[in-house]
């Protein structure tokens, strides 16, 4: 059984990521100032400054994913 069921106690798949990211970060001992995360998906259209941004230690910043607003389920009843 996966550490995301184990938690999580359901099979969503995308729960992969955060947990992957989670354990690389407890376990990995990354040194980078800073560390971004791309899905493949995704494309880079300008140049990023972690400063505008808003950026610092012990602050992310993430994309907003508001197409989820208004569907209801158990995964956006969590996450939103």
């Amino acid at each position: 059984m996966s550490v995301c069921v184990k938690v999580t106690n359901d099979h969503y798949t995308p729960y992969n990521k955060p947990f992957s990211i989670g354990h690389w970060l407890q376990h990995g001992n990354p040194q980078s100032q800073w560390i971004v995360f791309l899905d493949a998906d995704m494309v880079v259209r300008k140049p990023m400054s972690m400063s505008n941004m808003g950026v610092r230690k012990g602050r992310p910043v993430a994309a907003e994913y508001g197409y989820l607003h208004g569907y209801a389920s158990t995964n956006t009843r969590i996450h939103l």
